[in-house]
């Protein structure tokens, strides 16, 4: 027998079962993802990582709050963190807006886990955003000024 987490569908305003399965899925691929971060902390765990990136996209929403927390979680490795951040993007997750602007705007954080937010920030295209994304353009970091112009543009699409 299968048991059953339940997730909020926000879209649908009801409640979905989530199959125990698919949160262990979900975890299993969460794990890879930050054991292979471990050992390549660079790009190439983008490709590295597709099979597990893929999978968790594929989930989708279910996915998300588990995404969101590995995001938030500083002891993450920074590769990893990004990687999170790259599939909330890919899956549409706009609760996960509000966390990316903190995470943008936070100047003791990681510029390339800043530069990742301001770049999924721009995938989201959510109003919330444009604020952030703005105040960045004068920041002391010019890549991740030039990414939230880029950002920026595609709201306008």
């Amino acid at each position: 027998m299968i048991g059953f987490w339940v997730w909020f569908d926000k879209v649908s305003q009801k409640e979905r079962p989530l199959r125990v399965d698919v949160l262990t899925e979900i975890h299993r691929r969460i794990d890879q993802i930050d054991n292979l971060a471990k050992k390549i902390n660079s790009p190439e765990l983008f490709k590295s990582a597709k099979p597990a990136i893929s999978q968790l996209t594929f989930i989708g929403t279910p996915a998300a709050p588990y995404l969101l927390k590995e995001t938030l979680n500083k002891e993450r490795n920074n590769w990893a963190r990004m990687t999170y951040i790259q599939i909330l993007a890919g899956i549409e997750n706009k609760e996960s807006v509000p966390y990316l602007i903190n995470i943008l705007k936070d100047e003791k954080e990681d510029r390339w886990v800043r530069m990742q937010s301001a770049s999924a920030l721009g995938i989201l295209r959510d109003e919330r955003a444009i604020p952030a994304l703005k105040e960045a353009l004068f920041s002391e970091s010019k890549m991740i000024a030039d990414i939230s112009s880029q950002a920026l543009t595609n709201f306008s699409k």
